[in-house]
């Protein structure tokens, strides 16, 4: 089975909201491919949340916003 990335950069991902991002990460929310929930696996909620604020942050870098 092959796993394909997403570029956390893409307009895609930008565009959803904080929220959105927030339940994928911790609770696998949307995930059609992969389903995982790393709040269910020891992530606490600020690491989910230092998560977010990150992928935001990648658009900012790389000039994306």
């Amino acid at each position: 089975m092959r796993i394909t990335l997403a570029d956390l950069r893409s307009d895609e991902i930008q565009k959803k909201t904080d929220e959105e991002l927030y339940k994928g990460i911790a609770f696998g929310v949307g995930h059609k491919q992969h389903s995982h929930a790393f709040a269910e696996r020891g992530m606490s909620i600020n690491q989910v949340i230092d998560v977010v604020q990150y992928i935001r942050g990648l658009a900012e870098r790389s000039g994306k916003s």
